[in-house]
């Protein structure tokens, strides 16, 4: 198996596995996972309602360009990044692109663990 064909099978697990979660503090939302296979984009939502507010979050946005993931939208804690590395992602070919160059220099090197 290819490298793009890897980090794809990989994205795609870890974002099935996140979307059949079912949020406890807000058991109104469903996450609805939205693959592009043209453009190898991946997207998960997080929508419906709390209270009287209408929920339309991202949770994760995602695109394989060349031979690395790119990450535009991450809202989860410790983070894809971590979970892309423990089945054996290099962190160089996981590029967070939401944030600015100057500050991707000074954030110390994620292991996983």
């Amino acid at each position: 198996m290819d490298t793009l064909s890897r980090y794809k099978s990989y994205i795609e697990e870890i974002l099935h596995q996140y979307a059949s979660r079912k949020p406890v503090n807000r058991p109104k939302l469903e996450y609805q996972l939205i693959i592009d296979e043209e453009r190898l984009q991946f997207i998960l939502l997080a929508v419906g309602w709390h209270n009287n507010d209408f929920i339309h979050n991202w949770i994760f946005h995602l695109q394989l360009k060349g031979d690395k993931i790119w990450v535009y939208e991450d809202m989860t804690d410790p983070g894809i990044k971590v979970f892309l590395m423990e089945k054996g992602v290099p962190s160089s070919d996981i590029i967070l692109g939401f944030l600015p160059e100057y500050e991707l220099e000074s954030i110390p090197p994620v292991t996983a663990g």
